[in-house]
């Protein structure tokens, strides 16, 4: 995952800053350097900004599960429709009562709830039926291909991990900007719905409609499809190694 690329200006406030910086270790100004930009960023979550930028070369995004363990039977068992509620790995981000809010919410609409609670102690949270599934953390690829909808923060991981699979998103951002413009993007597209702090009381109903509606299921699909029409990493490497060999 690549955040959008930074506005021209911004990019310039950014090397000025630097200027004092550089010239107390060396000469001269910052100086940008490399033939090559490589734009991991989802294109429908891509700026303009990077038109202004030389060298792109478009890169598909590649998933990091983190450590590999084997998922429980249970998965492959579960009811649905059903929703990944998940806040990251984040403290200031996973709240246990954030998450324990989305995981009621979406156990009232859909069929099973599967909920990652990163950095709580999954005793913090109390299931209300036996179809909601705590764990402290479980790899997302093999999660994501047994539910209809995700729920969460908007972080880089988990909103990658939709858009690669192809799910419906409902983003309910925690402050960071990134997380307001992913949820803003998601709403935008069509492929989920954005839920902000004053709207929490409509949650079940979004995620119910994120999960059941075929819309959002077919512009989620739209965009995972772009997104394996772009160049894997190996063919980019090969082709950066020819050009400048």
């Amino acid at each position: 995952w690549a955040a959008p690329a930074y506005p021209q200006t911004e990019r310039e406030t950014d090397r000025d800053l630097l200027a004092p910086i550089w010239a107390q270790r060396h000469a001269g100004q910052p100086v940008l350097c490399g033939d090559a930009y490589l734009d991991a960023c989802p294109p429908p979550f891509q700026t303009e900004a990077i038109l202004a930028i030389d060298g792109v070369r478009p890169i598909r995004p590649v998933l990091f599960d983190g450590p590999q363990t084997s998922p429980p039977e249970w998965l492959a068992r579960i009811e649905r429709p059903a929703a990944y509620v998940s806040f990251g790995t984040v403290p200031q981000f996973s709240r246990a009562e954030w998450l324990q809010q989305a995981m009621d919410a979406a156990s009232q609409v859909v069929a099973s709830v599967i909920v990652t609670c990163g950095p709580n102690s999954p005793e913090l949270l109390v299931p209300s039926s036996t179809s909601v599934f705590v764990e402290q953390y479980l790899p997302q690829s093999s999660v994501l291909e047994h539910v209809d909808v995700v729920v969460s923060h908007g972080g880089a991981g988990t909103t990658l991990g939709a858009l690669c699979h192809g799910l419906p998103h409902v983003v309910i951002p925690h402050g960071a900007t990134s997380q307001q413009i992913n949820a803003e993007r998601v709403d935008a597209l069509g492929i989920g719905i954005h839920v902000t702090d004053d709207q929490l009381r409509s949650l079940p109903a979004a995620i119910h409609a994120a999960a059941t509606e075929p819309a959002y299921a077919v512009a989620a699909a739209r965009v995972r499809d772009a997104l394996n029409e772009l160049p894997s990493p190996e063919v980019v490497l090969t082709e950066l190694l020819n050009d400048f060999t």
